[in-house]
């Protein structure tokens, strides 16, 4: 047998011992009441050649759970939990430097965890995502290589802060954990990856001066309510810097002058529903010269592109449901129509010019 599903089942008494073939691969526990009699067995048994284990939905009674990856499952690749109700902890383990196949693990709907111990991994992902109640995250040495942490409210790192070597990071919906990232992201300095999502609720101006890390390639801020305005001393130093993502972010202007003029290697610069953006003349998009494809995407009051021709770089312009600036940059009509001219390809709302 290489594959095992156990759905809607009641356990009632604990069994001695979780009697699974040894030659399963994938097992997968669904919807089942009072896992905390069937968990820590299964947890305790050696399992030599399963590579997956999904545990899906469920209940159990104050449950905390601890085991060595390597003694308990040694080929395992992927792990994920979701919807369990009733898990408080859960604590993995691993010595730095072990051998370990597992690549990623994916936590999401528990909404009694409360601290999760992470272990030292090599070439690995993280999703922690809706853990309502979960307050700690603390992590051992590791090269973990992605980490995704969305919709924890109440989510604070241990002092250890995030792993030195992460290269992509995304954080959603944290509100506790966006206060603290100063504290940490200027050492990642092999992150290339950031993603901001809503939670900085107290935020007017980002990112603040020696946050984000030079090495850094990518950056999407999303779902920011009150940002009013980028900040030029903390971009400057983002000089591997390639795409730029803005979106949903309503107070955003770009008033302060040339504020996107350090970004010498952008390459892609995107900006979506910042719905009381009037004007992109202060941005400084004349001085991006790398710049390959810009677009702009649903904001109604947008009204002015630029003073100056655009970057001869720049390939494509995509402007869409923004009707002042459309009107602006009307074929051979508008008034910023000049600056734009040069463009090989221009498509404002799906036409072509």
């Amino acid at each position: 047998m290489y594959s095992l599903e156990i759905c809607d089942c009641s356990f009632y008494r604990s069994p001695n011992k979780v009697g699974l073939p040894t030659t399963l691969k994938s097992l997968s526990i669904s919807d089942c009441t009072k896992l905390d009699l069937l968990l820590p067995e299964l947890f305790r048994c050696h399992h030599p050649v399963l590579e997956n284990l999904s545990i899906n939905g469920g209940t159990c009674d104050s449950l905390s759970l601890s085991f060595s990856i390597l003694d308990i499952f040694p080929r395992l690749t992927y792990f994920k939990m979701d919807g369990l109700k009733g898990l408080e902890e859960l604590c993995i383990s691993i010595s730095e430097g072990d051998p370990t196949s597992l690549r990623q693990l994916k936590i999401d709907g528990c909404p009694n965890l409360v601290y999760i111990q992470l272990p030292a991994l090599d070439l690995m992902c993280h999703e922690i995502c809706n853990c309502s109640n979960l307050k700690l995250l603390a992590h051992t040495h590791s090269s973990l290589q992605k980490l995704c942490l969305e919709y924890c409210p109440e989510l604070l790192l241990h002092r250890e802060g995030l792993p030195s070597n992460l290269r992509k990071l995304e954080i959603r919906g944290c509100n506790q954990l966006t206060s603290q990232m100063d504290l940490d992201l200027q050492r990642l300095t092999s992150l290339t990856h950031f993603t901001i999502n809503g939670g900085c609720e107290g935020v007017e101006l980002f990112p603040k001066e020696c946050l984000l890390p030079s090495s850094l390639t990518h950056l999407s801020i999303w779902g920011l309510p009150n940002l009013k305005s980028l900040d030029n001393k903390g971009l400057q130093q983002l000089t591997s810097l390639r795409e730029l993502w803005i979106e949903n972010c309503p107070e955003l202007q770009f008033s302060t002058g040339s504020v996107l003029q350090r970004l010498i290697s952008l390459k892609k610069l995107e900006i979506w529903s910042c719905r009381r953006l009037q004007s992109l003349t202060e941005a400084g998009l004349h001085h991006l010269t790398t710049l390959e494809t810009l677009t702009l995407s649903d904001c109604p009051k947008l009204q002015y592109l630029t003073k100056e021709r655009l970057p001869g770089s720049l390939s494509h312009l995509d402007v869409y449901d923004c009707p002042p600036l459309e009107q602006r940059l009307q074929f051979e009509k508008g008034q910023e129509w000049r600056y734009i001219s040069h463009i090989p390809k221009i498509e404002i709302n799906w036409v072509l010019f």
